[in-house]
C-alpha cells in the first residue's frame, strides 16, 4: 500500500480526485489559509490542523471545508497545541518591547513641543508678502487680453443632425387615421 500525496497545483483536479468514491488518495495537504478558501473535502472523515492560525476563526473556515453538506462519514477533528522558544516571549523580551516606545514616545513629544512653539510664535505678518501681487513692480507687463483676443479660435457652430428620414415615418405611422372604437364604461356603483 502506497501513501499518494498530491500538491495544490491543478486545484480543481485535485479536489474532485480526492472526493471521487473508491480514490486512492487518503490524505490530502493544505495550509490552513487554503483550507478555508473555497475547498470542498466532503468525503475527508479527519481534520488535523497543525500549523495553528493566530485568528481562530481560520481554523474553523479550514475545519468547516470538510464537515460540509453531503458528508456521509463520520467526522473527527484534532489539533496540535504547540509552543517553542521562538514563539515564547521572556522579561528581556519585555523589557526591549517597553524601551522602544518610551524612545518613541519622548521623539513624539519633542516634534509636537517644536510643533506647538512654531504655532505660537506663527504671525500673518512674515507671509503676507508671499500673497501680494504688486503690478507696479512688474516691469515686463503682458496684456493678456490682447494675446487671447489675438489667437482666439472660434468654436464651430452647432447644427442638430438627423439621422433618420421624417417623410417615411410621416407615410408608415400616420397620425389621426381611424382608431378602435371605445368600449362603453361600467357605470359606478352609487354611494349611499
Amino acid at each position: 500500500m502506497g501513501v499518494y500525496l498530491q500538491m495544490l497545483d491543478e486545484r480543481e483536479a485535485s479536489i474532485e480526485t480526492f472526493n471521487k468514491p473508491g480514490s486512492e488518495k487518503f490524505i490530502f495537504l493544505l495550509s490552513t489559509q487554503a483550507g478555508g478558501l473555497g475547498i470542498n473535502l466532503a468525503t475527508a472523515d479527519v481534520v488535523i490542523l497543525y500549523d495553528n492560525d493566530w485568528n481562530p476563526k481560520v481554523d474553523l473556515k479550514a475545519q468547516d471545508r470538510a464537515h460540509r453538506i453531503g458528508q456521509k462519514k463520520k467526522f473527527k477533528f484534532s489539533g496540535f497545541a504547540q509552543s517553542s522558544k521562538d514563539s515564547t516571549i521572556t522579561d528581556e523580551d519585555i523589557d526591549r518591547i517597553i524601551t522602544k516606545g518610551e524612545e518613541a514616545t519622548a521623539k513624539l513629544d519633542t516634534k509636537i513641543k517644536k510643533f506647538t512653539e512654531d504655532a505660537i510664535n506663527f504671525k500673518m505678518d512674515d507671509t503676507a508678502e508671499l500673497y501680494d501681487f504688486d503690478d507696479e513692480k512688474d516691469e515686463n507687463k503682458v496684456d493678456i487680453k490682447k494675446i487671447v483676443s489675438d489667437n482666439w479660435i472660434e468654436p464651430p457652430k452647432r447644427e442638430r443632425k438627423c439621422n433618420y428620414s421624417e417623410s417615411y415615418f410621416k407615410q408608415t405611422l400616420p397620425l389621426g387615421g381611424p382608431t378602435k372604437p371605445k368600449e362603453p364604461r361600467i357605470p359606478r356603483m352609487p354611494q349611499l
